[in-house]
């Protein structure tokens, strides 16, 4: 039988790439072996979770920075910028799946109350729960800070993180730019291009 891996997290239920769509995997889908998410790097060198280019479609971003809503997500500073978006809100609103009413209060409103999550931050939960990590990685473009660099920062935070690197998922197009002391100890996903 084939493991679960859970997409986003447990994106039906809560908003995706957020830290309780991916606690709700643990909770309540008892089966799954992993989970899936994507990684950018901000221009303060901080690896996070976003599927999209933009904050557009996931965050409050029309209401904290409205001159912003078309910018890549990896020319904002997560300090001082990313950390100020709400990632839960339009999921509470528009209730994507139909789900949100059935919440019981502390679900809706810890949906209500969601940040763009740090890399680590997931990478800490799989780690305690023994759940493995498969990402895809958003290159920033040349002029970004951290364009020749980025790779060193998502594996810093593997490293901090203390997870099993068996139990990271390395993306396949970017298996040449692993280090060779870390290439044998990542499981790889996808094809090479």
């Amino acid at each position: 039988k084939p493991g679960i891996i859970a997409h986003r997290g447990l994106e039906y239920l809560a908003p995706e790439n957020t830290m309780i769509s991916f606690e709700l995997v643990l909770e309540r889908c008892k089966d799954a072996v992993g989970m899936e998410t994507d990684v950018y790097v901000s221009s303060d060198g901080i690896p996070f979770l976003i599927h999209d280019s933009t904050f557009s479609r996931t965050t409050d971003i029309d209401l904290v920075y409205p001159n912003r809503i078309n910018e890549r997500v990896d020319s904002f500073n997560f300090q001082s910028e990313i950390s100020n978006l709400n990632a839960g809100n339009w999921f509470y609103d528009l209730d994507p799946y139909n789900t949100v009413l059935n919440a019981n209060a502390s679900l809706q409103n810890l949906i209500k109350n969601q940040t763009v999550p740090k890399f680590i931050d997931l990478l800490n939960v799989a780690k305690y729960s023994n759940k493995f990590v498969m990402f895809d990685v958003r290159e920033p473009p040349e002029a970004h800070p951290y364009h020749l660099s980025y790779i060193d920062l998502i594996i810093e935070s593997i490293l901090i993180s203390n997870i099993s690197l068996n139990n990271i998922f390395w993306p396949a197009v970017l298996y040449p730019k692993i280090p060779e002391h870390l290439a044998e100890k990542f499981q790889i996903h996808g094809y090479p291009s």
